[in-house]
């Protein structure tokens, strides 16, 4: 609990609450105390101006007088709030009468020692015997109305400041919860996939980083259901694969073991052919794996493409003489001279020709030719077979795809290996495509870099 999102998110909202509330307390409380002082201190001021005019014209005409002055001090303007007392001091700062009595006659008036008391001029009483300064009380000053006003304003801050701090943390539950609920979904559906559960999804109505999360999620959980299916079917096409060649040699053995087939050189003909597919298929096999690991070597030299190209249509001539396909080359005049591994573009070239010439009629065409583009060369294997339909074409390069479902091995190759050209080019640095009409044909085409 204390380690979950939700928990922190509440924690750090009531911080950030906290110090905001304490930070706008404390400076609501200081402004406002310094205008209470500030406004107090004008009014005191005031009166006790009008105190020091009483007490003037008093001493005017009444010197010495100092027991009535006292009196005018307690009953005048501003009594009770300002706390002080007046003395007289003569032009060399000697006091020279203080309601107190003789404790500070004569000697020195020292206005450090008096740090609130301010002086007041005589307002041109040149009459009076001296200057009159306020001097602190010899009492303790009583709590005045300022007082009471700052402690009224400091429970009102202050209660308001609690009262701001229970509304965050009522309010911070639900919107922890709020902000916090994507996140456990996302949690808990990333342990079901986790567990396998590809076809596990969020759905989580959110903008900004949390929505975008959920997408990737989801992009990411379908990548895996897609890849996870692939998985299957590839298990399964292997399997199948497989077992039809191994089921053929166990037949001829079998038959030959239990006396019912003689081991004639055509069985062993046909034995050779069976292991042959099964060897073929495991080093197609092999090569997939290799290329999609990024582990594939390649043996790079510089080669002469048209002679490939050409080697490479005249292996497969008497393949195609069976169906009556003519197979033509078309190559310009400069020799093509690129770096590449010379077995494996053989391979591609090979793939190409044949899957041509498995979907091409009697009496049919095929052109392989090549040429020089930005930087590129392209070569291409076309056809005027049956063409391949535009639904399919997003699949043709996938292992074990076949656009007719009833091709089998023998009929129609193994099943990846326009899977392995395509992983054999991207390995060269170079890219593979296919266009088609229905009816009239197909063209694979695949570049290499010259450079």
């Amino acid at each position: 609990m204390l380690n979950s999102l939700q928990f922190r998110m509440i924690l750090a909202f009531i911080m950030i609450v906290v110090v905001t509330v304490g930070a706008v307390l404390i400076f609501v409380n200081r402004a406002t105390a310094a205008q209470i002082k500030r406004v107090y201190n004008e009014q005191e001021q005031e009166q006790l101006n009008y105190l020091t005019e009483d007490i003037y014209d008093y001493l005017h005409n009444n010197p010495n007088d100092w027991e009535g002055l006292d009196l005018i001090v307690q009953q005048g303007p501003g009594r009770g709030m300002h706390g002080r007392r007046p003395m007289l001091i003569d032009n060399d700062g000697n006091i020279i009468a203080d309601p107190l009595g003789n404790m500070m006659m004569g000697q020195h008036y020292n206005p450090d020692s008096f740090s609130e008391a301010p002086y007041v001029p005589p307002n041109g009483q040149n009459n009076v015997a001296g200057d009159l300064v306020w001097a602190p009380g010899d009492e303790v000053r009583p709590p005045g109305p300022e007082d009471s006003l700052m402690s009224s304003v400091g429970n009102y801050l202050l209660w308001g400041g609690l009262l701001g701090l229970s509304m965050a943390v009522v309010i911070s539950f639900p919107m922890s919860r709020f902000i916090s609920r994507p996140v456990k979904s996302l949690t808990k559906a990333t342990k079901k996939l986790g567990k396998g559960h590809f076809s596990e999804r969020v759905h989580i109505n959110a903008t900004g980083e949390i929505g975008q999360l959920a997408g990737a999620f989801n992009v990411m959980a379908e990548d895996l259901e897609h890849a996870e299916q692939l998985k299957r079917n590839m298990i399964a096409d292997v399997a199948h694969e497989l077992r039809t060649p191994l089921t053929n040699i166990r037949g001829y053995l079998e038959a030959i073991g239990d006396g019912v087939m003689q081991p004639s050189s055509e069985t062993i003909s046909s034995l050779s052919e069976e292991a042959t597919t099964l060897a073929r298929l495991v080093d197609d096999l092999q090569e997939l794996s290799l290329a999609e690991a990024g582990e594939l070597k390649l043996v790079l030299q510089q080669e002469d493409i048209s002679g490939l190209i050409t080697q490479a249509a005249n292996a497969v001539q008497t393949q195609a003489e069976s169906k009556s396909i003519a197979i033509s080359v078309n190559l310009p005049d400069p020799i093509y001279l690129v770096s590449i591994d010379r077995q494996r573009i053989n391979q591609v070239l090979g793939n190409l020709i044949k899957n041509a010439i498995r979907h091409t009629p009697q009496n049919g065409n095929i052109l392989v030719s090549a040429k020089q583009q930005d930087g590129m060369i392209n070569i291409s294997v076309a056809d005027n077979g049956e063409g391949i339909a535009p639904q399919e074409l997003p699949n043709i390069f996938e292992r074990f795809y076949r656009v007719d479902k009833s091709r089998t091995r023998a009929t129609g190759g193994s099943g990846i290996g326009l899977t392995v050209a395509k992983k054999l080019v991207e390995a060269h640095g170079g890219t593979i495509w296919v266009t088609s009409t229905q009816g009239q044909g197909s063209t694979f085409t695949f570049s290499l870099p010259t450079k």
